[in-house]
């Protein structure tokens, strides 16, 4: 807002007309502007300042020390366990193949008619692959047997399997002798008949 009036002025005889400015009503409209145009640039412009001075260092270390720490520890749990788990396979494939082996095996032996040789192939094959130094000894020796006199006995083997399988499978011992149990059918009629190796 501004006002015009005369002043007069007491050195001279000059009078002289001027046009000044109401002080009170500016300041305020400057005030306002510049408050405004702060507002603005503080709503368009955000402003981050960081204090480096203020970084807490120990509680940074210590942060990234466990994150480390975590780390290598879920990694090592991760390679232990696959470990274990590679290990628990093997040794249970293992268990599987000597199984089937002695089941074969017991089958063809001890029996009056003659077995067929094919079915030692697979079992001799397995032990010599999955077998203990003892037992694959024993299937060698069953397997030159076989191949020169047509016939061997399997006792020994089968034992050995026997006590390493069960003590595999956290079983108890046993009596070191087997049992085998042979059916043979007869026109009058008969009996199962039970060899026993000692």
């Amino acid at each position: 807002m501004f006002s015009a009036h005369v002043r007069r002025f007491t050195r001279g005889s000059k009078v002289s007309v001027g046009i000044s400015a109401d002080v009170n009503s500016l300041r305020i409209g400057e005030r306002h502007a510049i408050k405004s145009a702060r507002s603005r640039r503080l709503l368009l412009l955000p402003t981050f300042r960081y204090n480096h001075s203020r970084m807490n260092w120990p509680l940074f270390f210590q942060l990234l020390v466990t994150a480390i720490v975590a780390f290598g520890g879920a990694w090592l749990a991760h390679l232990f366990s696959a470990k274990r788990d590679y290990a628990n396979s093997r040794r249970a494939q293992r268990i599987a193949f000597l199984i089937d082996a002695y089941r074969r095996i017991e089958s063809a032996a001890n029996r009056l008619e003659a077995s067929d040789p094919s079915l030692l192939e697979s079992p001799i094959a397995d032990i010599q692959l999955f077998g203990t130094s003892h037992q694959v000894a024993l299937a060698q020796d069953l397997a030159e047997s076989f191949a020169s006199r047509k016939s061997a006995s399997a006792d020994a083997l089968l034992k050995s399997l026997r006590q390493d399988l069960r003590a595999q499978l956290g079983l108890e011992a046993v009596p070191d002798c087997l049992l085998h149990l042979r059916y043979y059918p007869h026109p009058r009629g008969g009996a199962p008949t039970l060899n026993e190796d000692l």
